[in-house]
């Protein structure tokens, strides 16, 4: 019985229903980047190859500082003097902001890799400029010294070099659509269904009788149809019944 009312106040609201998951599902897709960008990614190894002791024992303060290394390259490498020497040696039509926003540097978890992506409409110029970002240039990456002052855009480095360089992207990234037009659907049926009950609840007239022995917890004893009135017949219409008569 429970079921058949809930299922009932449902088609009763099923226009809220369909009008707010249509909705959703419109602000996804408003929402979702309808071109998606191709990425190539460059892979470096930065710290020494020899990370034992001659007596065989591991360097933890050594590899714990190359990791710390690896994390502050991550992070300046996605600045705007490594942006500006990297589009200045492509020679690349690009804004400085844009290439920051675009390159993402990602150390992979307990080595001594750090992956670094870049991001461009076309595949061609994400290569290009997924090879010259990482790029250690001495103008760029020197080794900290005390007795060298580091200039503007200097990024520091223990021995690093390019492991595996970018290969040319030939499937653009998935913007996700599909999934966001899936989720915006569910969260909309889901958001239309509990507005539907808050409103059933709020609205405290009778519609049926069932919903008054509910509401007044007594039984019906008897229930009054409504009748529509007919409508009193015009002269012409009169007229024409006597005719026939």
């Amino acid at each position: 019985m429970e079921l058949r009312r809930y299922l009932g106040i449902l088609r009763r609201r099923i226009v809220l229903i369909v009008i707010t998951v249509v909705a959703a599902v419109g602000a996804a897709w408003i929402g979702t980047p309808q071109n998606s960008p191709y990425t190539a990614t460059a892979t470096l190894y930065i710290g020494a190859r020899q990370l034992l002791n001659p007596n065989g024992s591991l360097i933890n303060d050594y590899l714990t500082g190359i990791q710390r290394i690896t994390l502050t390259y991550s992070e300046m490498i996605k600045s705007d003097p490594i942006a500006e020497d990297a589009l200045k040696r492509t020679g690349l039509q690009r804004s400085t902001d844009n290439l920051v926003n675009a390159t993402n540097a990602k150390p992979e978890l307990n080595t001594q890799l750090l992956h670094i992506s870049v991001s461009d409409p076309n595949p061609p110029p994400s290569q290009q400029l997924s090879h010259a970002v990482p790029d250690p240039s001495p103008t760029k990456v020197q080794t900290y010294d005390t007795a060298t002052p580091a200039g503007e855009g200097t990024v520091p480095q223990l021995p690093a070099y390019v492991f595996e360089q970018a290969k040319l992207p030939l499937t653009p990234d998935a913007t996700g659509l599909g999934r966001n037009l899936l989720l915006a659907g569910l969260f909309g049926l889901f958001g239309a269904v509990g507005l539907a009950f808050l409103l059933e609840y709020l609205d405290v007239t009778v519609k049926s009788p069932a919903d008054a022995e509910r509401r007044l917890e007594l039984p019906v004893l008897a229930v009054v149809p409504m009748q529509r009135q007919r409508p009193a017949p015009t002269s012409h219409t009169a007229k024409s019944t006597r005719t026939r008569a």
